[in-house]
């Protein structure tokens, strides 16, 4: 059969197990059978996902390594797409919705704030090599300071390192630090380390990565008791050179989000570059 069209920007609600809804924009392009694009969700987006069209018939996937998705999808008469979504780990939700061209996701700065009378993070971690780092701190006085929660094992945190990566190597000596705090599903810090150690070296990064935490229970809240809430990983801290945060970003756009991951690599660029003008 002849593949319909379901090339386009299309505004989603999935729905899970629970019922619990969240908003999605798919973005696809398609050749023939060949269907390729992203999901963007408020915590970023699900890379890149390809498959084909068969009649009204939508069958898309990603695989990465690290994790896997299927998408299932069939297109109504009235122009509703639905179907479901399944992860490699076993869950599943459904989703439904409908081509439009202006739709936009929640703003990603509400995800994740500090409770009321606090102006900054406060901790004190191991690297890789079980050293404490601690900030506020010497090293970081005095600078524009940028502190990412993430993991290795979370896809939207690898193309979040090569931002960060290539925005301190272009400022560094305008007074930029980097610092990475990683949350990892193992409480073991040689098991953790090993894995955020070969994550550093896969992106050659050269700022402090910090092991944190762990997956469950809340523990970035935990951990991070200056914060009220936590939505996403990963998830961006910018401070002044006067140490207090300026800007959260939750989730992060990557490549396969095209547009949008040019148009936040400028708007995060261009804020980073208005803080480093103004005095310490």
């Amino acid at each position: 059969a002849e593949p319909m069209d379901f090339s386009g920007r299309w505004a989603l609600t999935f729905r899970d197990q629970e019922g619990a809804e969240s908003a999605a924009i798919a973005e696809l392009t398609q050749q023939g059978h060949v269907v390729t694009g992203t999901v963007l969700r408020a915590s970023g987006d699900d890379r890149y996902i390809a498959g084909e069209a068969r009649g009204d018939t939508l069958f898309l996937s990603r695989f990465d390594g690290g994790s896997a998705d299927l998408y299932l999808g069939r297109l109504a008469s009235d122009g509703t797409l639905s179907g479901d979504f399944h992860t490699g780990g076993g869950s599943h939700e459904t989703w439904s919705g409908r081509r439009d061209p202006n739709a936009r996701l929640e703003n990603s700065t509400q995800m994740t704030a500090l409770k009321p009378g606090f102006r900054s993070l406060e901790f004190t971690f191991p690297d890789l090599t079980g050293s404490p780092i601690s900030f506020p701190g010497a090293q970081f006085a005095g600078k524009v300071v940028l502190i990412t929660i993430g993991g290795s094992w979370c896809p939207n945190c690898h193309d979040e390192a090569v931002f960060l990566r290539e925005l301190l190597a272009s400022r560094r000596a305008q007074g930029i630090e980097v610092i990475q705090l990683m949350f990892e599903h193992t409480p073991d810090f040689a098991s953790a380390s090993a894995a955020a150690r070969s994550f550093a070296e896969k992106f050659s990064i050269d700022y402090p990565v910090l092991i944190a935490g762990t997956t469950s229970d809340n523990d970035v809240l935990k951990k991070l008791p200056q914060l009220q809430a936590f939505g996403a990983y990963p998830t961006l801290f910018i401070f002044d050179r006067k140490g207090s945060l300026r800007r959260t970003h939750a989730g992060f756009s990557g490549p396969a989000t095209g547009d949008h991951y040019q148009e936040l690599n400028r708007e995060l660029t261009a804020f980073v570059d208005l803080l480093l003008k103004e005095p310490g």
